[in-house]
Parts: C-alpha cells; sequence; structure tokens
C-alpha cells in the first residue's frame, strides 16, 4: 500500500512540474540562438529590427532581468513580435569580442539595432517588466 501512495504522489508531482514547465516555457521572450552573423542574416532576412542583451553570470541585475522581465508574457508577446531577440555573454566566446566592439561598460545593457545591424538605442540596467515594455514601444517607433 505505501508504495502504491510514494508512486501516485511521484506520478502527481512529474505532472505538476510538467505543467508548470510547459506554462513556463511558453512565457516570455524567445532568444535567437546562433552566432552574431546568423543574427545580422536573419535581421536581414526578415526586417526585424533586434536588440541584444549583454549580460555577465556574476551580475545580480541581470539575473532579475531574466527573471522577472525576459519571463513576463506581454513583454515577451511585444519583443517576440517586433523584435529578433539575443543574449550574449560578455565575458565568454563570442561576446567578449561584440562587447568590446560595442563598448558595453555596464551589466546587463540592451543595445538596440535596426534590421541592417546600425545600433539605434542602449539602454543600461535592470528594468521592471512595464518599463521595458515602454523602452521597446518607444525604440520601436524610432527605428521605423
Amino acid at each position: 500500500m505505501k508504495r502504491k501512495l510514494v508512486y501516485l504522489v511521484l506520478g502527481l508531482c512529474l505532472l505538476i512540474g510538467a505543467e508548470a514547465y510547459a506554462q513556463h516555457s511558453t512565457a516570455g521572450i524567445v532568444f535567437f540562438e546562433g552566432s552574431w552573423q546568423e543574427l545580422l542574416n536573419e535581421a536581414k532576412k526578415t526586417g526585424k529590427p533586434f536588440f541584444v542583451d549583454f549580460y555577465t553570470d556574476w551580475c545580480g541585475p541581470c539575473k532579475m532581468l531574466e527573471k522577472n522581465t525576459f519571463r513576463n508574457k506581454e513583454v515577451g508577446d511585444f519583443a517576440n513580435k517586433h523584435y529578433i531577440a539575443y543574449r550574449v555573454n560578455a565575458e565568454k566566446g563570442e561576446g567578449i569580442g561584440l562587447a568590446d566592439k560595442y563598448r558595453v561598460q555596464a551589466y546587463p545593457s540592451i543595445y538596440f539595432f535596426n534590421s541592417e545591424g546600425r545600433l539605434v538605442e542602449k539602454v543600461i540596467g535592470y528594468h521592471a517588466p512595464d518599463h521595458f515594455l515602454y523602452v521597446m514601444e518607444q525604440i520601436l517607433k524610432k527605428i521605423k
């Protein structure tokens, strides 16, 4: 009897976890995965502007931005519709050269580009979901 109860509890935990994962994975910003050159090609092909989140592993505000803002449904819906989103660890791989090229000096730094890859605007630091949504809307108006 105890064994059946243990299996029942484990099964319920798995179902709850799977549901939470499904809800979590569909909310928020979907970041483009690939190289910088692939990102530039995608932007030109689609005609969509893009933004780059320059972050580091040790940055507390970067983690807050990821948790609170990038996973927000409204922010994700807007960003996914109007932008290509890209994340770069400024201290690893290709991110080192990109952070140097664009003179990133604080984290998080979010750089907005037009579809041709021209830098349009820089946004530094943590932004709550409502404010980041407003920022994206204003920059999109500036780009178009």
